[in-house]
């Protein structure tokens, strides 16, 4: 039985470069980012990992990391919605508000996500699944708000 390889990128030279720019998450943070992208990695047979930001929330923060999933073989498949691999949904995305805590994959992003979140501005609460109240209404919960 052989492993696989895993493409991870050096997050210790990223964050130097962060650094440079500016932004800075200590050094603690960085390595703990960098062992639990590995074992998002290890964990969901994620490829191609990496960090891709943190967004601050009211009651917790949202680490984010995104990478490429082998493409599920969905009985149904809504037309509307593009394929995982292709377009929008060509990368999946996963957030933490807790590095030493399991990642949560964010659902496939949906055209009428993508419509409404352009529409408005609003600031995160750090709940996955608490109510996304703007004008114009938006159709789903802060967790298709961050994914779209």
């Amino acid at each position: 039985m052989t492993d696989k390889v895993f493409c991870l990128p050096n997050f210790s030279e990223e964050a130097e470069m962060l650094d440079w720019a500016g932004l800075h998450f200590g050094s603690t943070d960085s390595y703990a980012l960098q062992h639990s992208i590995k074992r998002l990695s290890q964990m969901s047979g994620g490829d191609k990992m990496r960090f891709c930001g943190k967004i601050y929330g009211k009651e917790h923060d949202y680490w984010v990391a995104c990478g490429e999933l082998p493409a599920e073989n969905e009985m149904e498949q809504d037309p509307n919605v593009e394929p995982r691999g292709f377009g929008v949904n060509s990368l999946v995305y996963w957030v933490s508000d807790n590095l030493l805590h399991d990642w949560i994959q964010l659902p496939d992003c949906r055209p009428e996500h993508i419509v409404s979140a352009r529409l408005v501005k609003r600031v995160m609460t750090g709940n996955l699944n608490a109510n996304v109240e703007t004008n114009p209404p938006f159709p789903g919960k802060e967790r298709h708000f961050l994914r779209a």
